[in-house]
């Protein structure tokens, strides 16, 4: 029985070393905050709709876009479709507010296929797939000048704006996973774990 418990113990160990080891390490340089945009406290976390965005005028804007019908859940709305250049495929997915199923919580795009280096237009491409000017307001201009080039040595930044977050990550390619590109936009404040 105490042999059982050790082995056990040991196998246990060797599973969260190696899930720390891939998933827990420190994966580059991360910026230096600035004034106004200290992370906030999980006491302050805050989900809310992201500001003057309605879903319904987002999926009419997606749906012109891409030429093709959003498929819609109660909770979310998702297109998938070929990047216009050929190579990979876009990601679009939208998540309400439970509550109110015009407020929208968040907004994501992801680009599959195209490896790091990024630069800063193909980011603002990314942003514009994901939050079309026609629907985005201010905040696309000042995410736009946030967004700044990534390469491998950084894989995540994120800010915090008045009433949003913005997260920008990416994947390295896998032997068996293409490498993802993905910006997400969230409503209310946001804690990095």
């Amino acid at each position: 029985m105490r042999r059982t418990l050790g082995t056990l113990a040991v196998a246990v160990l060797l599973t969260f070393a190696a899930y720390m080891a891939v998933f827990g390490r420190d994966r580059g340089p991360h910026p230096e905050p600035t004034a106004g945009t200290a992370a906030p406290s999980p006491s302050t976390l805050v989900a809310a709709a992201l500001p003057e965005l309605r879903a319904s005028a987002l999926i009419k804007a997606w749906e012109k876009r891409w030429k093709r019908p959003v498929k819609q859940t109660a909770r979310q709305a998702i297109m998938q479709r070929k990047h216009p250049d050929g190579d990979g495929r876009v990601r679009l997915t939208m998540t309400r507010v439970p509550e109110d199923s015009e407020a929208v919580w968040g907004v994501s795009c992801a680009r599959h296929g195209k490896p790091a280096p990024y630069s800063k237009d193909d980011l603002t491409e990314l942003l514009d797939f994901c939050l079309p000017p026609e629907v985005a307001g201010d905040r696309r201009r000042e995410v736009v000048a946030w967004l700044s080039p990534l390469n491998d040595a950084t894989w995540r930044v994120h800010r915090q704006f008045d009433g949003f977050t913005a997260v920008v990550q990416h994947s390295l390619p896998k032997a068996d996973r293409a490498p993802v590109l993905q910006l997400a936009l969230t409503g209310g404040t946001y804690f990095p774990a």
